[in-house]
């Protein structure tokens, strides 16, 4: 019994993913165009225009990863460009607010110390990076604690640890609760 024309596609996508095959030669074997000289909206549209300019035929049901990887380039690329033109406005900007020492008719700073402290540590992250934080994970859980005093390990073993001994009812001054006293072995 044969594949329908949608398995094989299937197919041979899962099969191009393994391999992680770049297929940018096969689309301008395809469409007559490398995928790097179409425009932004081809790559929307995922296909080439044809020679009149216009989009002829069914939009195609995916898009390659070629495709997608050639769209997300131009848009970083387009982003940095862009933005890049901000930057050097926007050091002066937290250079001024970081050294503005003015002072309002009541004497009051016109920036705020912690207004000022926000702008230095912003650049500090920005430049050195964030310092490493380090997060206890193993914080008391009182359910896993029920849990692991009634679950058995498959080897036959508690899967908590046991202490052998006896409660004794006379407890100690400042505690409330029954005493655990270790048996005699």
């Amino acid at each position: 019994m044969g594949k329908s024309r949608e398995q094989m596609d299937r197919h041979n996508a899962r099969r191009r993913a393994k391999t992680k095959t770049d297929v940018s030669a096969e689309i301008a074997i395809v469409y007559e165009k490398p995928l790097e000289e179409w425009d932004d909206e081809e790559l929307v549209r995922g296909r080439p225009r044809a020679s009149d300019g216009t989009f002829r035929g069914a939009r195609p049901t995916w898009i390659t990863p070629a495709v997608q990887a050639e769209r997300q380039r131009r848009l970083r690329q387009l982003m940095s460009d862009e933005l890049g033109t901000f930057a050097a406005d926007a050091l002066r900007t937290i250079h001024a607010v970081m050294t503005d020492d003015r002072v309002d008719d009541f004497g009051k700073p016109v920036v705020s110390a912690s207004v000022r402290l926000d702008a230095g540590k912003y650049l500090v992250d920005q430049f050195m990076g964030k310092a490493v934080a380090q997060i206890d994970v193993t914080a008391h859980n009182p359910l896993q604690d029920l849990l692991a005093g009634i679950l058995v390990n498959p080897d036959g073993q508690p899967a908590h640890s046991v202490v052998e001994g006896e409660v004794v009812d006379d407890a100690l001054e400042d505690y409330d609760g029954p005493t655990l006293r270790p048996s005699p072995s």
